[in-house]
């Protein structure tokens, strides 16, 4: 059995701090699956190979995913592919419709919508209320909740003011403040 055409990747990360190790993820894009990982070298290069022609995601993975982009492999290889590593955006979040102990109990996490194998990130509450996220994906994020009062789900959630979908929060422009909606389910 003959195997098709493969071809390589070759890029580089923009910004990538020599302290930090990054790996580069790339995945199926239909069905999300991590077909491989490589280290990024010291001097930001990076290089997949073995790569069928296709349409694939690709993920910089510092302690979080910091980037994603979406590449095609056609007839050749790729070797312009540009990573940037930069900060996370910065999201804060409020929960809503509970009051008093009921609301101290919960957790609040995000989650990559487009791959549930990834990093889940965990927030931290202060004493006002407001939960913080640590290096959320810069992409669209599913909010989940833990800890929550019986009888009771998210009902809605909004980023910035503006409703969303099925409870996604889309990152990929920037951070801002989630409300999370608690109510009887």
């Amino acid at each position: 059995m003959r195997q098709g055409a493969v071809h390589s990747i070759r890029g580089t990360v923009a910004n990538a701090n020599s302290l930090k190790r990054y790996r580069v993820d790339l995945q199926n894009g239909t069905d999300v699956t991590t077909l491989r990982m490589v280290d990024v070298q010291s001097d930001g290069s990076f290089n997949v190979n073995g790569i069928p022609p296709g349409h694939y995601g690709m993920d910089l993975v510092g302690q979080r995913i910091v980037e994603h982009i979406e590449v095609d492999v056609t007839d050749r290889d790729l070797s312009d592919v540009r990573l940037e590593a930069k900060a996370s955006p910065h999201v804060t979040a409020r929960v809503t419709g509970v009051a008093g102990a009921d609301g101290e109990n919960i957790k609040l996490f995000l989650r990559p919508a487009v791959n549930p194998t990834a990093p889940i990130v965990f927030s931290r509450r202060d004493g006002t209320g407001v939960y913080t996220f640590e290096g959320p994906s810069p992409r669209p994020n599913v909010v989940l909740a833990l800890g929550l009062p019986s009888g009771m789900g998210i009902r809605r959630v909004k980023l910035n003011g503006r409703a969303v979908a099925d409870l996604v929060v889309d990152l990929s422009h920037g951070g801002g403040e989630i409300e999370v909606v608690i109510g009887a389910r």
